[in-house]
C-alpha cells in the first residue's frame, strides 16, 4: 500500500505544481491510480489546500500579515515547472 501512496503523492504533486493544461489529464491520472476522475480532482484540491496551509505556517513568522498573500503567490510561481 505504501508503494501506491508514493505514486499517488507524486501524481498529486505534479498536478499541484504544473502550469494549467500541461501534463496528463485528470482522467488519465485517475485511471492510472485506479480511482475516478472526480476522486482525483478532490484529492488534488485537498492536497493543494493542505500544501498552502503548511507553506503559510512556515512563512507567516517571516513576513507581515500584509505581505503574506504576495509572498505565497510568488512562491507558487516559483514552484511551477
Amino acid at each position: 500500500m505504501a508503494e501506491g501512496r508514493g505514486e499517488e503523492f507524486e501524481t498529486l504533486q505534479d498536478f499541484l505544481l504544473r502550469k494549467r493544461g500541461e501534463g496528463e489529464s485528470y482522467e488519465v491520472a485517475a485511471a492510472r491510480l485506479g480511482i475516478t476522475e472526480v476522486t482525483m480532482r478532490q484529492r488534488v484540491s485537498r492536497f493543494g489546500r493542505k500544501f498552502r496551509q503548511m507553506l503559510e505556517e512556515v512563512i507567516k513568522p517571516m513576513v507581515s500579515e500584509a505581505e503574506l498573500d504576495d509572498e505565497l503567490s510568488y512562491l507558487w510561481r516559483c514552484f511551477e515547472k
